[in-house]
């Protein structure tokens, strides 16, 4: 039985699962993007000095290539996991929806511990309450996004189990 029958998603209401888990897969290669985009950005010179950016806090010259390309990576592959789990979703295979939901999960941590840094790094500057609040808030939209996704690997697990049938007891 799936954890959720309908979803929220990114954009709409879902009745359907697979289309919510493909919105889902969207927008996380949406996000992937984004993320590509700002790391490549910051590794070329670009502005990261924001209090809220994934690569506050890190020079130019040393620690950002380390972290960027980190990220860069990171993006990729969930960018990769988010077509797999649009194949896996249309031809019912699970095992590729399974990659996403660890990535995902990975990701969800990792927000979580920045999250936590951020307010405990810098608990006297007002504005880290504000940056924690909204990344737990994201971090709690991308726990949804999973339950979503995970409903659906949910079904398809239960369309793959095979039925053993006992024709003569011992």
């Amino acid at each position: 039985m799936p954890v959720l029958h309908s979803c929220w998603s990114p954009w709409l209401h879902y009745k359907d699962l697979n289309l919510a888990t493909n919105a889902v897969a969207w927008y996380t290669m949406a996000i992937s993007v984004v993320g590509l985009t700002y790391a490549i950005y910051a590794m070329m010179g670009g502005h990261s000095a924001d209090f809220f950016s994934p690569l506050f806090e890190t020079d130019r010259y040393s620690s950002m290539i380390g972290a960027g390309v980190f990220m860069i990576l990171f993006c990729l592959v969930f960018f990769i996991f988010s077509i797999l789990m649009i194949k896996g979703v249309k031809v019912r295979i699970r095992g590729y929806l399974l990659p996403w939901l660890i990535q995902s999960i990975i990701y969800i941590l990792s927000l979580l511990a920045f999250g936590l840094w951020i307010l405990w790094s810098y608990y006297t500057h007002l504005p880290s309450v504000l940056a924690f609040l909204l990344i737990w808030l994201i971090a709690a939209f991308h726990i949804y996004c999973t339950l979503c996704a995970y409903s659906t690997y949910q079904v398809v697990r239960k369309e793959q189990a095979t039925e053993i049938m006992v024709f003569h007891p011992f």
